[in-house]
């Protein structure tokens, strides 16, 4: 229990540890707004975003409204996103121009865990109209009462495609054009309106939801590219009309993010993060005919005689804010796209100046916060803008605008803000290279620890300290006590107390955050208790030496550093669990065996390990749908749920016949009809009926249903095997969008075939299979025995089964994205926190798959469960190791969003399977029909005892007790 808690806090510290380092909040408070130049270009701006849009989707539409500004009126270009592609991040980035703060992971991107400047918030007015699921957020962060939302009820958003996804744009649509006709006879709106520096935000989901229920390239999302494009040109014309036309309206039409092929995004895919940019009205450059340097266009979409201009996302944060007049909003790390503007040369100069200013004051408030933390004989100051620097080329620029030399001053302005974005990523990262080192030699002396625990059953229990070897003289028991606990006490603990101490006045001294603290004095007290124990190390080496030799010993270590290796390199090139998959197959022939094991065995072995090896080369899934291949699996799992069924129901094992059957009998009728109400539901969606409310039930039914009925099965190990698998399988089928039936399906044939051939090599291979049961016996019958290679290899099997689970069909960017495929057989309305949880169970099932098989070789082999989650855990240690130091904050945002996941991903993989481990318990031991006979037993029991007293036992008691006399 120390293990697990101690385990627990340590890989909290680990997780938490990765954002301290690489992914501290881009939000420094305390800076001041800059003053904006007078007589900006545009009183008003009109900010239109079309959430899920592609770039290539709408520039390769014919016959649009914003084609003709793009040609006439207009610049256009690409705005280029970060990874998550989602909806949060990609608004933030363009309203508040910072790139998404990491803790808003825990909030799933929905909330704000801090306060933002944006351009809504320096604007003296903003009315917005859209999705309940944007809307709020800005309004949240605003200071004031000045941002206005109009959002429409959240069961709108209907992924079924019963209902059409453009009347989510059209509703904005409307609610503008009755606004605008309301303010005509309210005075004191009609004067808000009139005034300067208002903001007008149309957010159009309705493409986003027609990407997901029909995909980007369907009838649909063009149709609704055009409504989109209609309901512009009547906002535009409505707009001009209500202010005359006083050619004082800036417009803006952009997308959160794009959309991949098979209708997801989340991811760092192209179609992804490249989403359209088209600017007009009052202070926008006109088209410019394109030249050698521009970015090349594709010959499809139409426009490549006119200039393109390309954007950061964050960069339209700065173009809004300074077409109407506002300051920069404070955090913005956007660079002001000047080739947009069509304003006089010391216009762009005061903008691109205000811009510099604004980047400048960010980068000396970072600084200043460095500088007073930090002792001054540690600090070290960014040699790229020093304070004297930055005064310099501030008067430069100043000096250059006054005498007219525009474009020296951008030419400097640029040169600023250049550095200064430099500098605030040194400032951000100032502490990386202490903390990286400090987590590191917390890891190593993790690893140690483990060892250690592995070896040792603790003071407690000195009698078998070593399962490695069990010790017959007394004598060397008692030094080995010695040397753990006595031997070196006092220096090593004296040494450790003034390293602690000197670590402590250091941190306090520098008035550090109170999570250094833990960083730092981490590694120093895991290592403090890894040097007490040394003898214990030295003492279980010579003794693994002596057993097995160095040659066995050195060739062990090998070939599981190779198995690690092979699954960090599979983290990035899925081919690899392939690879490792064959080299699994040959297992068998390298290993010698308590009996022959029977050639049928061997070839179930290793057909399924080939079969097995295909899914990692076969693209991800969510590329396209395909439900007869998921019916397919469904069938194949019918046809072994039969012949399973009919070699199960034998009498030689059944224990209760009517039981017995009932589940044998009821899961293949759940999977008949689970592959049907899939099918149904395919069709209904297609002919655009919707989800039926028929199929919903079912859908749910066989959800809750399939959690119960191996509870009642019987706990003889493969009949509850069986009954669990297919209680799994049932609602993954409901869940799956393609080839992953067949992946799972290879799966528990491989895992089958694993558990016959350790039945053959364990020492309790006299025993039938049959034979065993789960249950609380059968961990009481487990024999705390000596570890050997073979439990090694075992612990690395399942760890890498799990990691085959995880990245067989799939791989980060699919996890990452969002398709509503997944779970239409449950819910077709917008609901994210179901979705979630439905999506994770999805993920869950191969894991339980896993674990339970997992289990029951344990009872099996007789193995101590606890030393091989140890070895797993070791094992995943070493890959944390790894990908702490390949996480990255430079390079493309899928680099970034990828290094990030692979870390979280292996940190939370060992806590995530002791709690797999232990609803595999719950699956495999519980009985509900033998908990309701046992209290049917108590209550007869009770009755009878109660029925005794009321016969004789009360009248006996009665003449015993002289109180009671008469």
């Amino acid at each position: 229990m120390f293990l697990i808690l101690s385990g627990l806090c340590v890989h909290i510290v680990f997780l938490a540890s990765v954002f301290d380092i690489y992914f501290k909040s881009p939000v420094v408070h305390g800076i001041t707004p800059q003053s904006t130049p007078p007589d900006p270009p545009a009183k008003r701006l009109v900010l239109m975003v079309a959430d899920g849009l592609r770039a290539d989707s709408f520039y390769e539409t014919p016959d649009l409204y914003l084609r003709s500004i793009i040609q006439n009126r207009g610049t256009w270009g690409v705005s280029h996103t970060r990874v998550p592609t989602e909806s949060r991040p990609g608004h933030v980035a363009l309203i508040a121009g910072l790139y998404e703060d990491p803790s808003a992971v825990a909030k799933g991107w929905k909330e704000n865990p801090v306060e933002f400047d944006s351009v809504f918030n320096e604007s003296r007015y903003t009315w917005s109209w859209g999705s309940p699921d944007i809307l709020p957020m800005f309004a949240k962060g605003a200071s004031g009462n000045h941002v206005y939302i109009d959002s429409y009820n959240p069961s709108a958003e209907d992924f079924s495609g019963k209902k059409s996804t453009s009347k989510l744009d059209t509703w904005v649509f409307r609610k503008v054009e009755g606004f605008l006709k309301y303010a005509k006879t309210d005075a004191t709106l009609n004067a808000k309106l009139h005034e300067e520096k208002i903001v007008f935000f149309l957010h159009l989901l309705g493409l986003d939801t027609a990407g997901h229920t029909h995909k980007p390239h369907s009838v649909e999302y063009k149709e609704n590219i055009h409504v989109v494009d209609k309901g512009i040109k009547r906002v535009e014309e409505l707009i001009e009309e209500f202010y005359q036309h006083d050619k004082q309206t800036a417009y803006i039409f952009t997308a959160d993010h794009g959309m991949t092929d098979w209708g997801s995004h989340g991811a760092g895919d192209k179609s992804e993060t490249e989403t359209p940019l088209i600017a007009w009205g009052a202070g926008v450059s006109g088209p410019r005919p394109s030249r050698v340097d521009d970015p090349p266009s594709p010959f499809s979409w139409s426009v490549e005689h006119v200039a393109r201009y390309d954007v950061n996302q964050a960069d339209i944060a700065p173009l809004m804010a300074s077409l109407i007049g506002v300051p920069v909003p404070v955090n913005s790390v956007g660079v002001l796209p000047q080739d947009y503007f069509n304003v006089s040369e010391h216009q762009l100069a005061e903008l691109v100046f205000t811009n510099a200013r604004q980047m400048a004051a960010q980068y000396k408030k970072k600084q200043e916060l460095i500088k007073a933390g930090t002792l001054s004989w540690l600090y070290k100051e960014f040699p790229g803008l020093s304070e004297s620097k930055e005064d310099q080329l501030l008067n430069e620029i100043k000096f250059h605008i006054t005498v007219g030399r525009y474009n020296e001053s951008i030419a400097l302005s640029r040169e600023l803000i250049e550095l200064s974005l430099l500098g605030l990523d040194y400032y951000q990262n100032y502490y990386q290279s202490l903390l990286l080192t400090c987590i590191t030699l917390a890891i190593l002396g993790w690893i140690a620890w483990l060892f250690q625990s592995l070896i040792s059953d603790g003071s407690s229990n000195v009698r078998n300290i070593s399962l490695l070897d069990s010790y017959s003289n007394r004598k060397k028991l008692l030094a080995l006590v010695h040397a753990r606990f006595c031997v070196g006490g006092y220096g090593i603990n004296i040494a450790f107390l003034v390293i602690i101490i000197l670590t402590i006045a250091l941190l306090a001294l520098q008035v550090l955050p109170l999570q250094f603290y833990v960083y730092c004095l981490l590694p120093e007290f895991i290592w403090w208790a890894v040097v007490r124990s040394k003898a214990t190390f030295i003492e279980a080496f010579h003794n693994l030496r002596r057993s097995m030799g160095l040659k066995k010993l050195s060739m062990l270590l090998f070939f599981h550093i190779l198995g690690v290796e092979l699954l960090v390199l599979s983290f990035f090139y899925r081919f690899i669990l392939s690879i490792a998959v064959l080299g699994l197959a040959l297992w068998p022939v390298l290993t010698s065996f308590s009996k022959p094991v029977r050639s049928s065995l061997l070839l179930g072995w290793m057909i399924s390990s080939l079969f097995l090896a295909v899914f990692p080369l076969l693209p991800v899934i969510g590329r396209e749908p395909n439900t007869w291949l998921v019916c397919v699996s469904g069938c194949m799992f019918i046809l072994l749920a039969i012949i399973c069924a009919w070699t199960l129901a034998s009498p030689s094992i059944v224990e209760k016949k009517l039981q017995t059957f009932s589940v044998l009998l009821v899961q293949p009728l759940m999977l008949v009809v689970a592959i049907w109400n899939l099918v149904s539901v395919a069709r209904s969606i297609d002919d655009k009926q919707g989800l039926l409310q028929i199929n919903q039930i079912i859908s749910w039914s066989l959800l809750a249903i399939s959690l119960c009925l191996p509870l009642m099965s019987s706990r003889r190990m493969l009949l509850r095997l069986y009954s669990v698998d297919l209680s799994l399988i049932v609602p993954f089928l409901l869940l799956s969008a393609s080839h992953e039936g067949l992946f799972i399906l290879a799966l528990m044939m491989n895992m089958f075939c694993w558990l016959l051939l350790e039945h053959h090599c364990a020492d309790s291979a006299k025993n039938k299979l049959l034979d065993f049961a789960f249950g609380i016996a059968a961990d009481k019958s487990v024999k705390e025995r000596c570890l050997s290679s073979r439990d090694f290899r075992r612990a690395y099997f399942f760890f890498f089964y799990i990691f085959l689970s995880f990245f067989g069909v799939g791989n980060i960017a699919s996890i990452n994205s969002f398709d509503p495929t997944w779970v239409r057989c449950f819910l077709t309305v917008f609901s994210p926190f179901i979705m979630t949880i439905l999506i994770m169970w999805k993920i869950m099932i191969p894991f339980l798959a896993v674990s339970c098989t997992f289990r029951a070789l344990n009872i099996i082999v007789q193995a101590p469960t606890e030393k091989l989650f140890i070895i797993v855990l070791i094992f995943c240690e070493a890959m944390c190791l790894h990908f702490l130091h390949l996480v990255t904050n430079r390079g493309s945002w899928l680099d970034i969003g990828t290094s990030i996941s692979h870390y979280v991903i292996v940190q939370t993989t060992v806590l995530f399977l002791v709690l797999l481990y232990g609803l595999a318990i719950v699956l495999t031991d519980i009985s509900l029909l033998e908990a309701a006979r046992r209290c049917n037993f108590v209550r007869s029991k009770y009755e009878e005892s109660s029925l005794s007293l009321e016969s004789g036992g009360g009248k006996q008691i009665m003449n015993t007790n002289p109180s009671l006399q008469p």
